[in-house]
C-alpha cells in the first residue's frame, strides 16, 4: 500500500522519491510542487558590482568543483582506478 503523497511535506516526499526512484506518481507530484521562484536567489538592487562579482565567483567555484568531482568519478570508473592524477592511468581509454 502506497503512502498518501498529498499529505506529505515536500521534504518527506523528496525522501520517499530518493528511496523509490521508479515511483512515477511520487516523482510527478514532487515535480509539480516545485516552484522555480522558491529556488531563485534574489539580490538587492543596492548590491555593488564588486559584491555581485564576488558572489558569482564563489558560485562558479562551487559549481566548477562539483563538475570536476563528477568528471573524476567517471574517469575513475572508466579506468577502474583511484589514481591521484589522470596521467597515472594506464587504461585502454588513455591515449
Amino acid at each position: 500500500m502506497k503512502p498518501s503523497f498529498e499529505t506529505m511535506t515536500r521534504q518527506e516526499l523528496k525522501s520517499y522519491v530518493l528511496t523509490h526512484r521508479d515511483d512515477k506518481e511520487a516523482i510527478d507530484l514532487l515535480m509539480s510542487r516545485r516552484s522555480p521562484d522558491s529556488e531563485a536567489v534574489w539580490y538587492d538592487a543596492s548590491t555593488s558590482l564588486a559584491q555581485t562579482k564576488e558572489i558569482l565567483r564563489k558560485k562558479f567555484r562551487v559549481n566548477f568543483k562539483a563538475i570536476l568531482r563528477i568528471i573524476w568519478r567517471s574517469f575513475s570508473l572508466f579506468c577502474g582506478t583511484n589514481r591521484s592524477t589522470v596521467f597515472d592511468c594506464q587504461c585502454s581509454g588513455n591515449t
